[in-house]
């Protein structure tokens, strides 16, 4: 792959091989969360918040969702598009699951996140394959807005976390 001027390329995992992002390989994790943060910190348009065409995804009880992050939705410029706010959240991880890179295919999400591919998980069943992410705490509105945000290539499923936490986390779809 081939990044444009200014962009620092992000590698691919190639067909059958296996991502082991962070089990043994923190390098790995963090140079991947580093080139989202330098994608935000190149970022200087805000765009709008999008409000949702497509009604409430969340149940609306009012109570606090958790939603597990492990890419875009971790940098503070998508969270102040999205959320209207920068979240903070707590390290988790997720074991069974890989990292793939995909175009998202959506160019104001590519211009708002700075990168026209975006890291989704994909289940494996291997306990060995981890992916270290955050816990994001929302608001049933918030969490119908990160629905809003996800392109069609992602779908949001429930999920228990390394730390015994249920959580939403955004899956390939």
């Amino acid at each position: 792959m081939t990044a444009p001027a200014g962009r620092r390329a992000l590698r691919r995992t190639a067909p059958g091989e296996r991502a082991r992002v962070g089990t043994g390989r923190a390098g790995t994790a963090r140079a991947a969360s580093e080139t989202l943060r330098d994608a935000a910190s190149r970022r200087t348009a805000r765009g709008t918040r999008r409000v949702s065409s497509l009604g409430r995804v969340s149940d609306g009880s009012g109570t606090a969702e958790f939603l597990f992050t492990y890419g875009t939705l971790q940098l503070p410029d998508v969270q102040l598009d999205t959320f209207g706010r920068v979240v903070e959240g707590e390290d988790d991880s997720l074991a069974g699951h890989r990292l793939e890179w995909v175009d998202v295919g959506d160019e104001r999400v590519a211009q708002l996140s700075g990168l026209d591919e975006h890291p989704i998980l994909r289940r494996t069943g291997d306990a060995r394959d981890r992916v270290f992410g955050r816990v994001l705490t929302l608001d049933p509105e918030e969490l119908d807005a990160a629905d809003e945000y996800e392109v069609a290539l992602y779908r949001r499923t429930s999920v228990v976390l390394a730390s015994g936490r249920t959580a939403w986390v955004y899956v390939s779809a």
